[in-house]
């Protein structure tokens, strides 16, 4: 998945509580940064103001990919 500053995305809630594990939640960021396979990504409202570098890999879908799948089906 190609990403860029300033998109909007779904990141898995599992780097966000320091687990290893995927979790079945994900939480809308907005991308401030990319840096090859890593990710600054910060919450979006209604969750708490958080900043962290995550692994693309952690990134479950864009908003506007979400909702064509949705609309697809």
């Amino acid at each position: 998945m190609e990403v860029q500053k300033g998109d909007r995305v779904l990141v898995n809630l599992a780097p966000f509580i320091g687990s290893v594990m995927r979790s079945d939640d994900s939480i809308s960021c907005e991308v401030l940064d990319v840096d090859g396979l890593q990710v600054l990504v910060r919450a979006e409202p209604p969750y708490r103001d958080v900043s962290l570098w995550v692994m693309i890999d952690w990134i479950d879908s864009q908003p506007q990919q979400k909702q064509n799948l949705l609309a697809s089906v």
